[in-house]
């Protein structure tokens, strides 16, 4: 079977009865065309199955009758069973018995949000005279035993995947299990929540497929969040790297790691809304729109300042500064680096003491929490020097401070810390005059 494109449906397009039925009318009008289509779990079920690892044996049943619930109410609406989601049941019911649930048993809790949506959505199709084939990524996509946010090993995933889909006849519609995957050791593995668009563009480039488009619930990739920019609007294009930039730092676009095999094979991605599917979304490539720009955000940042003499002319200082950070399980956002003190950001954390006795031997230490962070990706930071000036003028008429201002090697992200207590009005302030000089040009 030679595959053309690969669409993946997130939770929320399968989450209802109404969402599937819009699914079921997309399969029906493209099921001579040799498509994958890949799936995630129903919106709300990963995060019980999130619970059932966090909680008390004893309350584990409960979380699974609501689980049971809402997948029943489903197909009961559809008009539809499965003994195959029967016996996945039968089997969370007897896997939840485990009193203590290690990181590879919990990876083997979370694919069962998965395996029912795909097992439920074949079934909806065999219902509908379509011919549906089940297909459990376990068998395509390979990893390293990462549980919780797995890499997956794209040489045995190649060999895998080729093999299946040439053996595979024409006529059927493959319902491929998005974010699951099988570890080297052999025991299921997954991909990082958002790891089902992962699967995508990894069975995409495998594949070497003409599109990847990923179906979820807005119209396209935005400039900004809707619920907080007003003025936000959808981007038509958008390179690779711009979304890179967009999905790091704040913006509700797709899981930023699944971004790569598309741009490495140079498949375009196609963000399209299930609820508006005759809108033409935003197709992610090598090129963006004239003079594109986004604004993200996010809250509670902390900014952490070191200050030592003994920076200046160290050799090595840094280097060891990060492998402190990396034996904390640190992620860094931001760095900004002078001769003698360095400043990074990173989400805030519980245990602010941890850090400070690791790090105050090798240097005077500084935190400040509940910062915001501000990013404007665009490609014409570069070429317009007024736009930083911009800015930093928005924020002045916010009365907020600027606490770190760092501009990418890219020159397409200008990101700032500050301390704006009303971060809604300071990035609507930032957007609309970016916007009015971006017109301009």
């Amino acid at each position: 079977m030679k595959v053309n494109k690969i669409l993946k449906f997130g939770g929320t397009s399968v989450g209802s009865i109404d969402s599937l039925k819009v699914v079921l009318d997309i399969i029906k009008t493209n099921k001579s065309k040799n498509y994958v289509y890949v799936f995630s779990a129903q919106s709300g079920i990963t995060n019980l199955l999130v619970e059932i690892c966090n909680t008390r044996l004893n309350k584990r049943d409960e979380i699974i009758r609501t689980i049971k619930h809402k997948i029943n109410s489903i197909m009961n609406g559809l008009e539809i069973s499965s003994l195959n989601v029967t016996e996945l049941y039968k089997e969370l019911e007897e896997i939840s018995l485990n009193e203590d649930i290690t990181i590879d048993l919990r990876d083997e809790v979370l694919s069962f949000g998965e395996r029912i949506s795909c097992n439920l959505i074949t079934e909806l199709l065999i219902a509908n005279n379509l011919n549906a084939l089940f297909i459990d990524s376990r068998e395509l996509i390979e990893t390293n035993n990462n549980f919780g946010s797995a890499e997956y090993n794209f040489d045995k995933t190649y060999q895998n995947t080729s093999q299946y889909f040439t053996n595979l006849a024409e006529g059927y519609i493959p319902v491929v299990t998005g974010f699951i995957a099988k570890s080297e050791s052999g025991k299921t593995s997954t991909l990082g929540r958002g790891g089902s668009d992962l699967t995508a563009t990894i069975l995409g480039r495998a594949l070497e497929v003409a599109e990847v488009q990923i179906w979820t619930d807005a119209d396209g990739i935005m400039s900004a969040d809707p619920k907080k920019v007003k003025n936000a609007k959808s981007l038509k294009n958008i390179s690779y790297l711009e979304t890179y930039e967009l999905s790091n730092f704040g913006g509700k676009v797709m899981y930023s790691k699944s971004i790569y095999p598309a741009q490495i094979a140079q498949i375009p991605i196609k963000v399209l809304n299930t609820f508006n599917k005759e809108y033409e979304g935003t197709t992610i490539g090598v090129n963006s729109d004239k003079n594109f720009f986004a604004v993200t955000s996010k809250g509670n940042i902390t900014l952490l300042t070191i200050t030592s003499s003994f920076m200046i002319g160290t050799v090595g200082y840094l280097s060891n500064l990060f492998t402190i950070f990396s034996n904390l399980n640190l992620s860094i956002d931001l760095v900004s680096v002078s001769e003698a003190s360095i400043s990074v950001t990173f989400d805030s954390i519980l245990d602010l003491e941890i850090i400070k006795t690791q790090l105050e031997s090798i240097g005077s230490i500084r935190l400040k929490t509940n910062m915001s962070q501000i990013a404007i990706i665009s490609n014409t930071i570069n070429t317009t020097p007024q736009l930083i000036t911009t800015v930093i003028e928005a924020l002045n008429s916010e009365q907020s401070s600027i606490e770190l201002i760092s501009l990418s090697n890219s020159g397409l992200n200008l990101s700032l810390v500050t301390n704006s207590e009303n971060l809604e009005t300071t990035i609507n302030n930032i957007y609309n005059k970016v916007d009015v000089l971006l017109k301009q040009l």
